[in-house]
């Protein structure tokens, strides 16, 4: 069941995790989101190779390096989780992102 994430005027998705975030860490975890469309983004342009995603992926949340450290990003088979190298478009995937803003760590897909 497809359920649409509801997120406040900063993209940020809410979250009971975030509720820990002072106003200016919620207004960085805002790069995880931009990070996350930018797959999608790439992926309808037919990048199917998961390095290429997860690095541009990246490079986005680097912009923030000061402030938000990357736990891990990886792009998986959308039921089973495993890790894959390029996204079958009849299948999809799910991309997973999991950072630390300040002291907290965020677990956001």
């Amino acid at each position: 069941i497809e359920i649409p994430t509801v997120r406040d005027n900063q993209d940020i998705a809410y979250n009971a995790r975030l509720h820990y975030l002072n106003e200016q860490e919620r207004s960085t975890v805002g790069i995880v989101y931009k990070a996350l469309r930018a797959i999608v983004q790439l992926y309808l342009q037919d990048v199917l190779v998961c390095e290429e995603l997860m690095g541009k992926a990246r490079a986005i949340l680097e912009t923030e390096n000061d402030t938000i450290r990357i736990i891990f990003l990886r792009i998986a088979h959308p039921y089973g989780f495993q890790n894959i190298e390029s996204v079958d478009p009849t299948i999809g995937a799910i991309a997973i992102i999991k950072v630390q803003v300040a002291d907290k760590a965020m677990h956001l897909d």
